[in-house]
């Protein structure tokens, strides 16, 4: 089973395939990538409320069934074609089917208004990501031999990588527009365990202050054992579910846990190029190649380093400290001459979906969501600024 479907699926989305939906759609490449990043979630969190049914698993198990089998290497070609109005037609249609019309326009309004599409050209991505959607679908139910309520099940696993991986701003549309029950269950589960893990510590040492105090101990054993308690119930918690998330970690494709220059050099002579461009640019006493360089490095080496809840808190300064690099660029943008700023806007394009394959992987850590998602949103919101320069 896939570790992290989200992660999965835009990983297909390649900076050129995204360049190529945004000519044909007549919108820039970065709003684009923006909605992409919002609308697979949105779309699997949707699906996933339908599969919560007998019928509404049926429903989704015979369209993945009817999906194209050649879909996945074939959509790329037919972006810019002909073919292509069939193919966002029917994606749609097939989205509209399971999800009911309604809750269709309600989750292309959602994208429209978080990433300011225009209401067309967001309907016509929904469809032409569906049927992405559905073939990596379709890749885990032959893998695993699924039928309609084990693709049901797997849905399910999923729900709190769906979760993080849903942009703050976008999972309260999606909210307001009631279309985030399936996934809802999934956040409070995790938000449950954080409490009660909490409460257990308290109450434990609480015992313990009580007892000692009771017994007549000393004034620094009576202080003492409280931590003691703490650390007790810490080692407790997080080392009963520390192989896990081990494990997950060790899923995280090379690609994504690269340097920054390897990443770039993966991405093709397009963002090399623009690199280059930057290495010798300078606005407002910034040297705009060496901060960006910096900020996306550390940005990597930061999120590779984050296991767990306590690896994640020892992170978050520097996850700050880049999102305050990445301000100092923003800053200076107007200053650049216009072939830095077309150069900064065409590297951070092709950096995003990989970066936000990254950003999916680590915030499915268990534990890893609540404490670094706020300062990963305000990252994402500097990266899509940025790639507006």
């Amino acid at each position: 089973m896939s570790a992290n479907l989200v992660a999965d699926i835009m990983q297909f989305l390649s900076p050129d395939l995204i360049s190529k939906i945004a000519a044909s759609l007549g919108t820039d490449q970065s709003s684009v990538g923006k909605a992409a990043s919002a609308a697979i979630p949105g779309v699997l969190a949707t699906l996933a409320g339908v599969a919560a049914t007998p019928d509404g698993s049926r429903k989704l198990f015979d369209t993945v069934s009817h999906q194209k089998p050649d879909i996945l290497d074939s959509l790329a070609g037919m972006i810019g074609d002909p073919k292509q109005k069939a193919v966002a037609e029917n994606g749609a249609s097939s989205l509209s089917s399971l999800l009911g019309g309604s809750a269709m326009s309600n989750l292309a309004g959602s994208v429209s208004k978080f990433a300011g599409l225009a209401g067309g050209a967001s309907s016509s991505l929904l469809g032409l990501l569906t049927p992405v959607v559905m073939g990596v679908l379709g890749q885990q139910k032959s893998a695993m031999g699924l039928d309609a309520a084990g693709l049901a099940r797997m849905l399910t696993s999923q729900k709190s990588n769906i979760s993080a991986a849903l942009p703050s701003g976008f999972a309260d549309l999606l909210g307001k527009a009631g279309l985030l029950t399936a996934v809802g269950s999934g956040v409070n589960t995790v938000e449950q365990t954080a409490r009660s893990a909490a409460y257990a510590t308290g109450a434990v040492a609480d015992r313990a202050t009580s007892q000692a105090r009771a017994d007549g101990m000393p004034g620094w054993l009576r202080w003492g054992l409280p931590v003691l308690a703490a650390l007790a119930v810490g080692w407790w918690f997080f080392g009963r579910h520390t192989p896990s998330v081990v494990d997950q970690a060790r899923t995280i494709p090379g690609q994504a846990m690269q340097s920054t220059q390897s990443i770039i050099g993966q991405l093709g002579s397009t963002a090399t190029q623009a690199m280059q461009t930057l290495q010798n640019v300078t606005a407002g006493g910034v040297n705009i190649g060496t901060e960006v360089q910096s900020a996306v490095d550390g940005l990597a080496n930061s999120l590779r380093g984050i296991t767990d809840a306590a690896s994640a808190r020892a992170a978050l300064p520097r996850l700050q400290g880049v999102a305050t690099q990445f301000d100092k660029v923003k800053a200076v943008v107007d200053q650049m001459p216009t072939s830095a700023r077309t150069a900064l806007a065409t590297l951070i394009t092709a950096l995003r979906p990989s970066l936000e394959g990254l950003f999916n992987k680590v915030l499915a850590i268990p534990g890893v969501a609540e404490i670094a998602k706020p300062t990963i949103d305000g990252v994402r919101a500097n990266l899509d600024a940025l790639a507006r320069a």
